[in-house]
């Protein structure tokens, strides 16, 4: 019996995500981007979540999580910060729709995973590039 579906689940999105044509060239990371980040990348990040009970006899739980998703992208385009901001989302929107694609992502039958929760965004500058920031999350249900 699996203890989370989390391990299974940032595999399989990582593994699809690096699939999608929209997202070639974008470094798409299980863990921290380090030690040389890519001008664009997708960073699967921080999970939270809680299980409990899911039925009797059998000891099934019920799993929900929140993972949060960076996604930075940095221009030498010192200008046009626009640009970096609208990138950002249009990489965000590659994983919105490999989500709406297979909800279950591979896990299981009885997983679901689908953007929701909170979102932030994060424009910076500095004397030689643009950067934008966004954080999404991704909340998942699963029976485990």
């Amino acid at each position: 019996m699996a203890t989370s579906t989390v391990p299974t689940l940032k595999a399989n999105l990582q593994a699809r995500l690096q699939a999608r044509v929209g997202l070639a060239g974008v470094q798409v990371s299980y863990g921290a981007p380090f030690p040389m980040p890519e001008p664009e990348w997708i960073w699967l990040a921080d999970v939270e979540g809680e299980q409990e009970p899911a039925a009797l006899g059998r000891q099934r739980r019920s799993e929900t999580f929140r993972l949060e998703v960076l996604v930075r992208v940095v221009r030498s385009t010192l200008d046009d910060q626009e640009a970096a901001t609208e990138r950002a989302y249009a990489l965000a929107a590659e994983l919105e729709n490999e989500l709406r694609s297979d909800p279950t992502v591979g896990v299981a039958a009885d997983f679901i995973a689908q953007i929701g929760g909170p979102f932030r965004l994060a424009e910076d500058a500095n004397a030689e590039q643009r950067v934008a920031s966004l954080v999404v999350t991704v909340t998942c249900r699963a029976r485990i």
